[in-house]
């Protein structure tokens, strides 16, 4: 029996959305497998009993993943530029923040 996933927008098209660029200086590098936050959520353990705190959440990408899994995800991101677009990208998951 396959599982169905929801959707994961390409980082870098999000990027592109709101005309910026990853920072080199930050060491920013984002998941563009479809899949894989889904493999390293569930390698992770992540179920729907569980809270998850990420640390560099970044656009969301991983965040999205674990958000379809788990029964909370604490989120947090250094580079102030991501966060908002995170927020926006995740506003239809209610057991994020």
């Amino acid at each position: 029996m396959s599982q169905t996933f929801p959707k994961i927008p390409n980082p870098y098209d999000v990027l592109a959305k709101h005309h910026l660029r990853a920072k080199k200086s930050l060491g920013q590098n984002f998941l563009t497998d479809a899949m894989m936050p889904y493999r390293i959520a569930i390698a992770g353990g992540a179920t729907e009993t569980q809270n998850v705190f990420e640390i560099g959440s970044g656009l969301g990408t991983l965040t999205h993943a674990l958000a379809h899994r788990a029964q909370k995800v604490l989120a947090i991101e250094y580079d102030p530029e991501l966060y908002p677009i995170a927020q926006a990208e995740l506003q239809y998951a209610s057991n994020t923040s």
